[in-house]
């Protein structure tokens, strides 16, 4: 006989009947102590590499905005197959979107807000990937480039007076 057939027996003979709280009488089989079968646990875990994006600007000062200002944008980390497929860069600070002294703009057509001439947005340079689409306003604060097959180490070149 098991132990833990001799404690069950043991407790069924020696518990006398016990009373709920309503005055019921519990009948003694529904207390007993037991150990059960748990289904087999098993732990899930996933390891993903974090991701870091970096650009560079580049801004020739001299005065006249005849050359373009320039951004490199990279990549790496994340799973394998990982691509960017969205850029989006906002120069609204405060993100109120409106304007505030000392915020930046992208100044892509002549006669606009800018202090000196305009240069619109062009892609320079993209190995390895597709360049789908961008749009900037004039004026605006905000830029958005789509993108296909940009994955880590890859770098998008590109041009757009700010």
């Amino acid at each position: 006989m098991g132990l833990l057939q001799r404690i069950q027996r043991r407790h069924s003979q020696s518990q006398p009947a016990r009373t709920t709280r309503h005055g019921h009488v519990a009948a003694p089989w529904l207390r007993r102590c037991r150990f059960e079968q748990m289904e087999q646990r098993q732990l899930l875990a996933v390891d993903v590499l974090p991701i870091h994006i970096g650009g560079v600007y580049y801004e020739d000062a001299n005065g006249d905005d005849l050359v373009a200002d320039q951004f490199e944008i990279t990549f790496e980390g994340g799973a394998p197959g990982t691509q960017l497929i969205e850029l989006i860069i906002q120069t609204d600070k405060n993100s109120n979107g409106h304007r505030d002294e000392g915020e930046c703009f992208f100044d892509t057509l002549p006669g606009g807000s800018g202090a000196f001439g305009s240069v619109g947005m062009q892609i320079l340079e993209h190995n390895g990937f597709e360049v789908l689409g961008f749009t900037v306003e004039d004026g605006g604060d905000t830029l958005r480039i789509t993108l296909s097959g940009f994955e880590a180490g890859e770098t998008l070149l590109f041009s757009v007076d700010v």
